[in-house]
């Protein structure tokens, strides 16, 4: 959620605290807004509270929301651009003109870096980050994989030259036809390598094997759907 304001629908958020050994990231967002903060978390594995996040991250946070009707009007007219502020600007240009761009730049990490396969190594995987979940990392680790993290501006020929068995494109922020990079070098990619895309990873490959995207009113929320393959046996899950 890179550039964005988060709101939660749930009515009370914190109650759980911050657990840093469960961070998947840096935290990106803009703005975050609860209808109630719960001051005095409880968890045997607590670490701190929410406001205490926010202030060391720089993000304003704003409760006393009614987050639920807010969520009804997004459901009618679709993401939009907003402001926390003291009072409303006389001028809301700035507001109305305001794009998420260059999010993906701005949180793919900027070196190399190596991660062992946990056990014996089996296959030598590149995962290129364009805003990666660390538990991507723990997964491929898991099933034998050396992991090597590569910035979002990697070339192709570079991983083409690294001897990697197969590449990951992660998660990410942002329009996806954005990154015309990173779509060029996924061209350069397909068929040559086996590629595993998730979110963004998925949404540049089909961009570079020639699809399109466009961004629905609202993201898809709750459990994934089974679809069945008619003329043949597999079921797969969108």
């Amino acid at each position: 959620y890179a550039g964005q304001i988060v709101l939660q629908t749930y009515p009370l958020i914190g109650n759980y605290g911050v657990i840093p050994a469960d961070y998947e990231g840096a935290c990106r967002v803009k703005g975050y807004v609860v209808r109630e903060w719960c001051e005095h978390p409880s968890n045997f594995r607590c670490e701190g509270d929410l406001e205490g996040f926010l202030r060391e991250r720089n993000v304003p946070g704003l409760c006393g929301v009614d987050t639920r009707q807010l969520t009804r009007i997004i459901r009618e007219s679709g993401v939009m651009n907003a402001m926390l502020c003291d009072e409303v600007p006389g001028d809301l240009t700035p507001l109305r003109d305001y794009a998420v761009t260059g999010v993906v730049e701005a949180v793919t990490r900027k070196e190399p870096a190596v991660f062992p396969a946990e056990g014996e190594a089996r296959f030598r995987v590149s995962l290129l980050d364009y805003g990666a979940k660390n538990n991507i990392i723990r997964e491929l680790r898991k099933r034998g994989c050396d992991v090597t993290v590569l910035p979002a501006n990697a070339p192709a020929e570079a991983i083409l030259d690294s001897g990697a068995d197969g590449v990951m494109l992660s998660n990410g922020p942002g329009d996806p036809a954005e990154n015309v990079y990173q779509i060029e070098q996924i061209k350069k990619l397909l068929g040559k390598l086996p590629l595993f895309g998730i979110c963004l990873g998925h949404q540049l490959t089909a961009l570079a094997a020639g699809g399109t995207t466009y961004k629905l009113k609202y993201g898809h929320r709750g459990v994934n759907q089974p679809v069945r393959d008619l003329s043949g046996v597999r079921t797969y899950i969108t």
